[in-house]
Formats: structure tokens, sequence, C-alpha cells
């Protein structure tokens, strides 16, 4: 005889136990979402550390808060069924699906919450406010794709012979992808996405991913319908984009953006006065002779009248008339480590610079 607990744990053995080549989640599966999963970890880390002045420290809290709720997670998800059963495919591709959801609106979350703890614009919040928010706004894309980890473990363990052999494959596998996304997005996507088009992507095939695994031709005409709607509107995704960078520079008309390897960069005037900023921090603002003039005059005259002068970082900024105001100098070189902001002040106008990619000439 067979209590009904035990019958219960018996359906859900036979939900999970189908091995084969073709059943879900196949080793793909579980590389895309290791795809997806680091990007979106390296998507919050670069929103989030616009709240901050930057230090180990605070990177590695990032980091410590993102692990911790995926772990957090994937007990969660183990502990509920291993207690009361259920469908883990269902429950996996609902995970999936949900964790590309959360993606974007983490970062439209992350970017109001920077708006109204970091004002005026370019200001450090305190310390103890943006490491809470921190902990807290990457917690609910943590729990979700922790149930992911452990599902996918669920799913799995049949094909591989059990949890213990399982757990090591989903973990390479995820890996696999992981590795793949990081390559993928240091080459590619941060040169030439701005991060909220690259999570709305991510998000994307996180959901067409999940929406694939459905049995027969369901998933790919799911995954297919998906897609097409989301090409679609990606018109939007572009209007909250700026929507939401508009609300970081509240009080500013926000004149440019641009995408760097360094952080988001964006130009935004207030008044007469124009600054630029990247991921956040402010780097100059144009005019602003208080700074320039101490910046430059009193390292020159420190030195004692010298002929060539090496000026490394703030060159739009106004820096280079006040060292040419200097009559004894014979030669200028300047530098500027991130080529993209030199775009963007090219295209706010007001300086006027000329570009070298510092090879000799001649």
């Amino acid at each position: 005889m067979i209590s009904k607990k035990s019958s219960r744990t018996i359906i859900s053995t036979a939900d999970v136990s189908r091995p084969g080549r073709g059943s879900f989640p196949r080793p793909a599966h579980i590389a895309a979402f290791g795809f997806c999963s680091i990007l979106a970890q390296t998507i919050f880390v670069r929103e989030l550390l616009a709240m901050f002045s930057g230090s180990e420290f605070v990177l590695g809290f990032l980091l410590f808060s993102q692990l911790l709720w995926t772990g957090l997670g994937a007990i969660a998800s183990g502990l509920w069924f291993s207690r009361c059963g259920g469908s883990a495919g269902a429950a996996l591709r609902i995970a999936g699906a949900l964790s590309g959801a959360l993606l974007p609106l983490t970062v439209v979350a992350i970017r109001l919450a920077r708006g109204m703890i970091a004002f005026p614009p370019g200001e450090v919040p305190s310390p103890g406010i943006a490491l809470l928010l921190s902990f807290f706004m990457v917690a609910p894309f943590g729990l979700v794709y922790g149930s992911v980890y452990d599902l996918a473990g669920r799913l799995a363990s049949p094909r591989y012979g059990g949890m213990g052999e399982t757990l090591p494959r989903v973990y390479v596998f995820e890996a696999a992808g992981s590795l793949a996304g990081a390559l993928i997005f240091s080459i590619l996507l941060v040169r030439y996405f701005p991060q909220f088009e690259t999570a709305a992507l991510v998000a994307a095939a996180m959901i067409s991913v999940s929406l694939h695994s459905l049995p027969g031709r369901r998933g790919r005409l799911a995954a297919a319908l998906f897609l097409a709607a989301a090409a679609l509107f990606f018109g939007a995704v572009r209007r909250v984009d700026r929507a939401t960078i508009e609300r970081i520079y509240s009080g500013y008309e926000v004149e440019g953006t641009a995408t760097s390897k360094y952080g988001e960069l964006a130009a935004a005037r207030n008044r007469e006065v124009l600054s630029y900023f990247s991921g956040g921090s402010r780097l100059f603002s144009v005019p602003e002779p208080e700074r320039t003039e101490e910046s430059v005059h009193i390292p020159i005259f420190a030195r004692g009248n010298p002929g060539r002068v090496l000026l490394a970082g703030g060159v739009p900024g106004g820096t280079v008339d006040e060292v040419l105001k200097h009559a004894g100098i014979r030669a200028l070189d300047c530098l500027e480590l991130d080529g993209k902001l030199i775009d963007l002040v090219d295209r706010g106008g007001g300086v006027e610079i000329s570009k070298s990619d510092g090879m000799p000439s001649g």
C-alpha cells in the first residue's frame, strides 16, 4: 500500500526522469543560462558601481551579494521540491523566463535608486545606503536564477546517474556558457551596445531559450513569435533607456550619451555649464576655470617653466588652453584613455580637439 506522500513523490520523480539526448535541459540549455547569467552579473556590477567611488571592497561586496542570493535561491528551490514535489520541467521554464524579465527591470530599479540617492549627479551617496540598496537590488534575479541551477540539476540527474554525478556536469556546462558570455561582452557588447540594450537582448535570449524548450513544435513556434515581437518593440527599449538615464541626471538636460568599456558616458547641461560623466561620476565641466587653473598652473610653476608638457587625462576640460598660456612651453603632448569620451565631446561642441592614434608621424 502506497501512502499519499509516497505517491506524490513518485509522480514528481516521473516528471524529471526522462533520460535521453533530447530531454530538457540539454547541455546547450544550461550553457545558454550560464551565458546570460554572467552578462546579467556584469551589467549589475557596472550599474551599481556608479553609486560608489570604486574600490576592491565594493566590487567584492557586489559579487558576494549576487552569489549569496543565487545560493539562497538554489537552497529554497531544493527544499521546496524535496518536500512538495511538482513539475520541475515547467518550473525550470518559468524560472528561466522570469530571470530574463527581471534583468532589465532590475536595471531600471537601480537607475531610479541612483537618481534618488545620488543627487546632484556625480555626488557619491552615503556608503551605508548604497551598500544596502545594492544588496537588495540584486535579490530578485539572484533568487530566481538560483532555482534555475537547482532545477537543471534535478532534471538532468537521471541522465547522469544521480545528483553526485550531475552537479559537476551542470557546473561545467554553465561555466562554459559563462566563459563565452564574458568573452562576447568584453569583445563586442561593451563596445557597441548600451548597457540597457544589452540587458534587453540578454532577457530576450533567456526567455526564448525557455520557450524553445517546450515539447515539439510548440517550443520553436513560441520562441520565434516571441523574438519577432521583441524585435518590433525594440524601439521602446531605447526610449526606456533614455528615460532612465534622464532620471539619473535629474535637473540636468542630457545632451548625449556614449557606450564605453570604461563606463556609460553622458553629457548633461545645467544652464550654461556642460558636464561630462562616466559611470555616474563627473569627469569635468565646461567652463570650469577654477579647477583647470589650479590643476595646471600650480604644477607648472612648481616645475619651473618647463619646455615640454605631458597632459594625461582631462584633455577636453579646458586644461590645454591653460597650459598654452605659459610662453616657455615648446611642446604639449596630450593623452586621453577613453576615445569614446573624445567622440562625445566632439558631438557636444564647444571644445575643439585634434585626434591621433599616438603613433609617430613621418
